[in-house]
């Protein structure tokens, strides 16, 4: 006879089964991911801004992608430092800040050796007779608040190529090892300190292997304008303020690095800031610049900069337009940090932050040349094939605009000629039917876009009307109604101080004229309104 026991049925009341979690909302997800990408650039700023990090944490963000995306992009210092100041300390309580916290104590400690780690690397330099430029890294840290906050990972001393092998000898007799020499492919030598982890030096006799070769800087330029200056209380060599500015941009947009480190634009935010000392010459920046060809770079680098607290003036090097745009669009939008793109991404922007098809052309050759000889031939086939393929693609993208835009000349000439021919109010009503009856099948898109659209199709004064206002409304309206969203339009009037009557007719959407002058709304005393 077998027994079989059984355990005794629990009295407890038993526990309904957890509800599963329901999905976000419809754009939910986007929103959450924007408003961590506002919080990650408000609080990785060098100043923190109380005002734009108390606006971000207002909304509902992810915890644990701020954390992760702060570690990658070598932030989580500053973003630890933004929170604390701004009075947002609870937001490093929770599990997910943990990492950020144990990330930016690490940081904090390993900053501690700093000072000893660049006097043993420059000391031997110095008393050899050869005084090297410091480049990145420790120069940039002493402007920095607290130098803990700017991490690095290595040392970079620059050195002039005929004085490069007295500098290694001289290195290696205090006790620092070469890890990887200077070859044709590398342009530095690496070297490590056994007393010293963490801390290795890079020797350059050159800022980029020649594969590598996005722009024209190069560090003699650099070293002929070196200016003197203590660093860790060790005197060196730094470069002219404007070099600097330009070599740091060069640095982030490497071909391999494409700015996907954020902390190389806080590095940008510091050096044209308010508080930037010294105050930087920017007609030689755009000089030089131009000179160096990199002035795609610089710009991108401003652009992320301002980002951050920059207060780099926009018509020292603006951003490129046409297919450049779009491939260097994925590196300027704000969830960038979050994700650094693919690597089909990453290959198109390269070739974008190059000013010229010379240096294209170079980095085509050295994406090739480390293959070898029997894989290289097929990889740069493929290559031309997918090229071509991009070609084609971006002629018909271009065919379909010239036949939206033919549209918009030929729209805008019908109204111009209803308008000459009909009341004002019959012309609207027209449109307003034809744009219900026959919705566009593309997104909203942005409003300040589609009119510039419109401006660009009636620029020519021969398809002016009597009254360009009222063709410029008319057909914007038409647009936007096409496209789902609800325009208001408007005709007004105000009274000149000389007493003469000036009628305008302008499009608005959501109570906000659409790109007319600030102003407007108040100045116009509307007399006539449809639609919204």
């Amino acid at each position: 006879m077998h027994l079989i026991h059984t355990a005794p049925r629990s009295t407890a009341p038993r526990r309904p089964p957890p509800r599963p979690t329901p999905p976000p909302a419809p754009g939910a997800a986007d929103r959450i991911r924007a408003a961590t990408a506002a919080l990650l650039w408000a609080a990785a700023r060098p100043i923190p801004d109380a005002p734009s990090i108390d606006a971000a944490v207002s909304n509902t963000f992810d915890p644990q992608l701020l954390a992760d995306s702060a570690i990658a992009q070598r932030v989580a210092p500053l973003v630890c430092r933004g929170l604390e100041i701004t009075g947002h300390r609870r937001l490093l309580d929770g599990t997910a800040a943990a990492a950020l916290r144990t990330n930016a104590d690490l940081w904090r400690a390993h900053a501690l050796a700093l000072p000893l780690a660049f006097r043993a690397a420059s000391e031997p330099l110095i008393a050899a007779g050869l005084k090297p430029l410091v480049f990145k890294g420790p120069a940039l840290a002493i402007r920095y608040p607290e130098s803990w906050l700017r991490p690095m990972e290595d040392i970079d001393l620059i050195v002039r190529p005929r004085d490069h092998a007295r500098a290694l000898r001289a290195l290696t007799s205090a006790g620092w090892r070469p890890v990887q020499s200077l070859t044709h492919r590398r342009h530095d030598t690496l070297l490590a300190h056994p007393d010293l982890p963490g801390f290795p030096v890079e020797l350059h006799t050159a800022l980029d292997s020649w594969f590598e070769q996005a722009t024209e800087l190069d560090a003699g330029a650099l070293w002929r304008r070196r200016r003197d200056a203590t660093v860790l209380g060790t005197p060196v060599f730094i470069p002219d303020p404007e070099d600097e500015l330009l070599a740091v941009a060069v640095h982030a947009g490497k071909p391999f690095h494409c700015f996907d480190k954020l902390i190389w634009s806080v590095d940008i935010a510091l050096l044209t800031g308010a508080a930037a000392q010294p105050t930087l010459d920017w007609e030689a920046v755009i000089h030089r610049a131009s000179q160096a060809r990199c002035r795609t770079v610089l710009a991108v680098a401003l652009a992320l900069g301002r980002g951050l607290g920059g207060q780099a003036p926009a018509w020292v090097a603006p951003l490129p337009t046409g297919w450049r745009e779009r491939a260097l669009a994925p590196l300027l939008a704000p969830e960038w940090p979050l994700d650094p793109g693919s690597l089909r991404t990453r290959r198109t922007a390269r070739y974008a932050l190059a000013d010229g098809w010379r240096q294209q052309a170079r980095l085509f050759a050295g994406e090739h040349s480390d293959l070898p000889p029997r894989h290289q031939v097929p990889r740069t086939l493929d290559t031309l094939r997918r090229a071509g393929h991009r070609w084609w693609l971006l002629q018909t993208h271009r065919s379909a605009r010239r036949l939206r835009r033919l549209g918009l000349v030929a729209a805008g000439t019908a109204v111009g000629m209803a308008l000459r021919l009909l009341p004002v109010t019959s012309v609207w009503r027209s449109i307003d039917a034809l744009a219900r009856s026959v919705p566009s099948r593309r997104h909203a898109g942005d409003p300040v876009q589609i009119a510039a659209a419109v401006d660009a199709a009636l620029r020519p004064p021969l398809r002016g009307a009597p009254g360009r206002c009222l063709q410029r409304s008319l057909l914007l309206y038409a647009l936007l109604r096409r496209r789902g969203l609800h325009p208001q339009w408007t005709v007004g009037h105000l009274v000149e101080p000389d007493g003469r009557l000036v009628g305008h007719a302008w499009c608005s959407l959501d109570g906000r004229a659409v790109a007319e002058p600030p102003g407007l709304e108040a100045a116009y005393r509307p007399m006539l309104r449809r639609g919204g």
